[in-house]
């Protein structure tokens, strides 16, 4: 079964958020989802698929 990680991007901008995605994308985050709080900023959410721990070698 897939385990996956979140992350919460907040900005104060629209284009300040969007400037960062290229980064996240290449670090393997895909957006999920994006919101504007009451403070009218951007909350961007994302998520990954956590990598299998690799075991110890002997």
């Amino acid at each position: 079964m897939k385990k996956w990680e979140y992350k919460v991007h907040t900005s104060r901008t629209l284009g300040e958020g969007a400037a960062l995605l290229d980064g996240f994308g290449n670090d393997g985050w895909e957006l999920i989802g994006t919101q504007k709080d009451h403070k009218e900023h951007y909350m961007f959410f994302f998520k990954r698929e956590k990598v299998a721990s690799q075991p110890e070698p002997e």
